[in-house]
């Protein structure tokens, strides 16, 4: 990653933080996959968010339990098909 953000996340008091921080690529990794999921990014972004090659995030979709493509990613697929002739 070329550059970096940070974002601050407010949780309730219970919540016991101390694994994330010991493994904060855990925590990059959810949010990459549920913002891709919830179409908030492309996967493009996700996998560099992630630092994960497109086996990788591919095979981190699975483990997540969501489609290979969302939406966005269909819609792309189609049009850059349309610009070839069968």
């Amino acid at each position: 990653m070329s550059q970096s953000h940070q974002l601050v996340v407010e949780m309730p008091e219970t919540f016991h933080y101390e694994p994330v921080l010991e493994d904060q690529s855990l925590l990059r990794e959810a949010i990459a996959m549920a913002l891709y999921h919830h179409n908030k990014i492309s996967m493009k972004d996700a996998i560099e968010a992630m630092g994960a090659s497109r086996r990788e995030f591919e095979e981190k979709l699975a483990e997540y339990g969501f489609p290979m493509m969302n939406d966005n990613d269909y819609l792309t697929e189609i049009n850059a098909a349309k610009k070839y002739p069968a």
